[in-house]
């Protein structure tokens, strides 16, 4: 395998972690409840870019595949990206893309109608919409609150499970509309937890030991206790820097013309993901300063607090 392919092959592995099997255990047992029973639960999924949270949502498309007969088409389950600069307009016009409607009523009213008869009408019984933060990067207060409105009121007309997923941030979204907050009681975190009896360091080190051993590099280190203190403070504890991390290491090892991972390479790959990881910035460095890199203009330092949302009354 070139360097290439190897570099996507990592960039795409699917990191099945904890938090990322529990969350999609949810999601089945919600389908599977409604399936059975009839009875509907809906569930928030959040995560930091590149912790899964699409492909999590393409995994459960991909293993409820449409069927097409000649009376009709069944979906199963029905995926749907948010696109950019979302307006309760905007996700009713996804919706019904996804749905194959092209001729659509500028109404509201009228959408919402078709969305939910053609919902029934694919016997759709699991909705996945993804990106949902889209809905907080624009717009007022108002103008969230009457999509989360919206929402709800969708999803009571539907009466199947949906699952929202979205940056940590979506959370607020509930926050503005207190029955849509009552509707998704279930909130799953797609973050690096500890886990049967292992620390947080120590799954994080178990994920990033997987990456590696998928391209089949080597890790030489004396203590794996140090080795996961170490990766802590080069990630954060995000899984999308583990795995950036990852990726470097593979190419400077691809540059070296080796098979192994010391400190050494992890000591440049650091750098080659922050070019101001040097010395006691850089985690793997003897030199390094045994801290959280989240000071003014260091990699984790935290972004400007955004405004926080006025609650509104209840709808």
């Amino acid at each position: 395998m070139n360097i290439f392919a190897a570099e996507a092959s990592l960039e795409t592995l699917l990191m099945d972690y904890p938090a990322f099997a529990q969350a999609k255990k949810q999601i089945m047992h919600n389908l599977q409840l409604y399936q059975e029973t009839g009875v509907v639960r809906h569930l928030l999924v959040t995560g930091e870019s590149g912790a899964g949270k699409t492909t999590m949502a393409e995994m459960l498309e991909a293993d409820h595949p449409m069927v097409i007969t000649p009376e009709a088409t069944y979906r199963p389950v029905l995926l749907v990206n948010l696109s950019g600069h979302t307006t309760i307009k905007s996700i009713a016009a996804d919706i019904l893309d996804k749905l194959g409607v092209q001729k659509r009523n500028e109404s509201i009213g009228h959408s919402t109608t078709q969305i939910v008869r053609l919902i029934g009408h694919c016997q759709i019984q699991l909705v996945l919409l993804d990106e949902v933060q889209h809905v907080l990067e624009k717009g007022a207060d108002r103008t969230h609150y009457q999509i989360a409105d919206w929402l709800k009121s969708l999803i009571d007309g539907c009466r199947i499970p949906f699952v929202l997923f979205g940056m940590p941030n979506t959370v607020s979204l509930l926050s503005i509309n207190e029955q849509l907050r009552r509707r998704f009681l279930q909130i799953h975190r797609l973050e690096i937890t500890e886990y049967g009896g292992y620390s947080k360091e120590r799954v994080g080190l178990e994920l990033f030991k997987s990456m590696l051993d998928h391209q089949q590099l080597t890790l030489l280190v004396d203590s794996w206790a140090d080795l996961a203190r170490r990766l802590a403070f080069a990630s954060d504890m995000r899984i999308s820097y583990l795995k950036t991390l990852a990726v470097k290491a593979l190419l400077v090892t691809h540059q070296e013309a080796r098979q192994t991972i010391d400190y050494g390479v992890l000591e440049r790959a650091f750098t080659m993901l922050w070019p101001s990881g040097t010395n006691a910035l850089n985690p793997f460095s003897d030199s390094f300063c045994w801290r959280e890199l989240k000071q003014t203009e260091e990699l984790f330092a935290p972004a400007a607090m955004a405004p926080k949302t006025r609650r509104r009354g209840k709808a």
